[in-house]
């Protein structure tokens, strides 16, 4: 399952989304895509590790990272989605009120 968190979301973080899997590959190499290719899983890399801070780059990737600031912004706005959801009907259901004498095709 994949989300978006675009500004005109219920739940925003300004930008960006997230993706959802119970697919042990497909996690893997989302993790990777989202953080440049680097992996610190000793299974993933080409070469032996050389400490316990080590990392490679394994595959392309990019900077898909969602920023503090942003988790937070969304985060925050969980609490209150069961509202968000029920203001957005109320807001829906007028629209239909006020749309149904028109004659729209």
């Amino acid at each position: 399952a994949v989300f978006s968190f675009h500004p005109v979301k219920i739940v925003t973080t300004a930008e960006g989304g997230m993706a959802l899997t119970n697919d042990d590959e497909l996690a893997t190499r989302l993790g990777l895509l989202r953080s440049h290719g680097i992996t610190r899983e000793a299974s993933l890399m080409t070469q032996p590790m050389d400490g316990p801070w080590y990392y490679q780059q394994v595959a392309l990737g990019y900077n898909y990272r969602m920023t503090d600031m942003q988790a937070a912004l969304g985060v925050s706005q969980v609490a209150r989605l069961t509202q968000y959801v029920k203001r957005r009907h109320e807001i829906a259901d007028r629209y239909s009120t006020l749309l149904a004498n028109l004659p729209l095709t």
